[in-house]
């Protein structure tokens, strides 16, 4: 009875530690699967985010280049502005010039003339 005993003691004792076995085994593949869900689930955030930044980024990049755009075409049109200030600027200095010196010309004259009247009206 006692080498059944033993017997018996040793084949449940071994059918325990396949048991145990077997319920670490199901534990150990439960936590792998949970982890690679886990690791899936960061890999597919970590993809979404690149690409929002991307998307994120290229926004700005257009949006740059609009703004280049905008100033460069308000720098454009003040310099036009600019350019077109001075020329009226430089022709109205040549207008008011030569308008002087028009003046200045019947100023000569009118005193010509009045010289001339005094002298032809002067002591007869």
């Amino acid at each position: 009875g006692v080498k059944y005993l033993e017997s018996a003691v040793r084949a449940s004792s071994e059918e325990a530690e396949l048991a145990v076995s077997d319920v670490i085994t199901e534990d150990t593949k439960k936590y792998m699967k949970c982890f690679e869900d886990k690791v899936n689930e960061i890999a597919q955030f970590t993809d979404s985010s690149i690409k929002d930044y991307n998307a994120v980024d290229n926004k700005l990049k257009d949006d740059l280049k609009t703004l280049d755009a905008v100033i460069n075409s308000e720098k454009s049109a003040h310099d036009d502005a600019t350019t077109k200030h001075r020329n009226n600027s430089a022709n109205l200095r040549e207008k008011i010039k030569t308008n002087h010196e028009k003046q200045e010309e019947l100023r000569r004259q009118l005193k010509g003339i009045g010289e001339r009247r005094r002298r032809s009206s002067g002591p007869k």
